[in-house]
């Protein structure tokens, strides 16, 4: 048989090996129109941040500048994919998930990794390998991409991973010398700051105290309102004995004696005095002309006697009243004068807490203005060092913009794609199956045994019924 492949052998291939190819075409080009129709789309969101190169050493070839620039870019792409700004990015992505009430990746179905553990880790190194960052050709500009199936995802983390850069990036390239003083001595000066306001709180709340002049204002307005409410309740107390000793000596008087005006609060007591004066305004004109055995007056007599009776009961009873009152009226005047006592021994002590308190605030006052002096000098070293040019290189010109339409799959490319692998796979399986057919197919093959002239078979006439 040739090695040789000439059309002839290929159709016969094809004919002889249809079934295989067929299958062999369904079993390439069906499953990757499945996967191609259910892949779910993705978005790419891309964000470009300008890196400003440094300047080249004239001195050197050109050859030399070349590799120095290109090493400077493959610097600032190793950043970009080292661990702490990937591990900032994450921070930042699994935060905005839990903000939106995702606790389980989509992907995996596993609950959303916790820092310091061996899902972070290995999320991080996902991460990683999915944040794209690569230089734009010809120009200082490197693209940061990544591909989600959520849109605003992927503009988060874009936008994340190009901050995080540039942070990490100036971190990395800053000086360190007085940067790391002034963090130290603000650390040092904000830890004494905390431990005197501390210290100063704790002291006003176990004496109560917010401030002495604010302090010693509050005690004497309550001391002029608890004095003028002591005030009121002694006269008022005055005003309830002088009433109760005229109730008491109503009682105590002979029938012909009438409650005074002490009573003019109390209806009922009023009605029964005035109707008893009006019964002896009637008896006084009916003795004036009957006798006092006169059943008319006899009639009024008794009525007299009845409502006096009643006008006892009632007085009686106001009296019960207003000893309740009484008494209630006292103590609140004694709660009244042992408030004040205490009030003004509280007076009495706050030049003595003042003191300390003084003391506190004046050592907050120095170590704030040293704190605020030192945060002074920090911005301007940070200033001076954000002028370096190594620190001052890089911008984001292109922010991360959330995408509107999907960058794939590409399904009209792939389905194509498949078919033609699946054709290409499937004539070759079957071209390769029918070479290795042992079996005669035709003359010519039968010819090619004995390596000489080919041998002619005659043909056999059909055996008929």
């Amino acid at each position: 048989m040739s090695n040789s492949l000439t059309l002839r052998e290929l159709i016969q291939a094809l004919f002889w090996q249809k079934r295989l190819v067929i299958l062999a075409f369904l079993a390439i080009f069906v499953p990757v129109a499945v996967k191609t129709l259910l892949e779910p789309k993705v978005y790419t969101a891309t964000a470009k941040v300008l890196y400003k190169r440094s300047a080249p050493n004239l001195t050197f070839g050109a050859s030399f500048v070349h590799t120095s620039q290109e090493e400077e870019i493959n610097s600032e792409l190793e950043i970009i994919r080292s661990t702490p700004v990937i591990e900032r990015v994450l921070e930042r992505l699994v935060a905005w998930r839990k903000a939106r009430g995702q606790l389980v990746d989509r992907r995996t179905g596993k609950p959303l990794p916790e820092p310091g553990t061996l899902g972070w880790s290995k999320a991080i190194v996902e991460l990683q390998k999915a944040i794209k960052a690569k230089p734009l050709e010809g120009s200082n500009v490197i693209a940061i991409s990544y591909e989600s199936e959520d849109p605003e995802e992927a503009a988060l983390v874009v936008g994340a991973a190009a901050e995080e850069y540039i942070r990490y990036h100036v971190r990395v390239h800053r000086p360190r010398q007085a940067d790391s003083f002034f963090a130290e001595r603000i650390q040092e000066t904000k830890a004494r700051l905390d431990s005197l306001e501390e210290a100063l709180v704790a002291f006003q709340k176990q004496h109560g105290i917010i401030a002495y002049q604010q302090q010693q204002t509050m005690a004497l307005q309550r001391i002029g309102t608890f004095d003028q409410r002591l005030s009121e309740i002694q006269t008022r107390i005055i005003a309830q004995q002088s009433r109760l000793a005229q109730l008491r000596a109503f009682l105590s008087d002979s029938a012909e004696t009438l409650p005074g005006r002490e009573v003019a609060d109390y209806p009922l007591v009023m009605q029964l005095r005035q109707r008893l004066v009006n019964l002896r305004l009637r008896r006084d004109d009916l003795l004036r002309r009957y006798k006092p055995t006169y059943p008319e007056v006899r009639l009024v007599e008794k009525e007299i006697r009845e409502t006096q009776e009643e006008l006892h009961d009632q007085v009686a009873e106001l009296i019960q009243l207003e000893e309740g009152s009484l008494k209630a009226l006292k103590a609140e005047e004694e709660a009244l004068r042992t408030t004040l006592n205490y009030l003004g021994a509280k007076i009495k002590e706050l030049p003595d807490k003042e003191r300390v308190i003084a003391g506190l605030q004046l050592a907050i006052d120095e170590t704030r203005r040293i704190y605020s002096l030192l945060m002074q000098r920090y911005e301007e070293a940070r200033i001076t060092e954000a002028s370096d040019p190594r620190v001052a290189n890089v911008a984001i010109v292109d922010p991360a913009r959330v995408p509107a339409e999907p960058s794939g799959p590409r399904k009209a490319r792939n389905l194509v794609l498949g078919f033609l692998f699946a054709v290409v796979g499937s004539l070759s399986l079957g071209l390769v199956a029918h070479r290795m057919d042992p079996t005669l197919k035709t003359p010519s093959d039968a010819g090619s045994l004995g390596g000489g002239d080919p041998i002619s078979i005659p043909d056999v006439p059909a055996v008929t019924r």
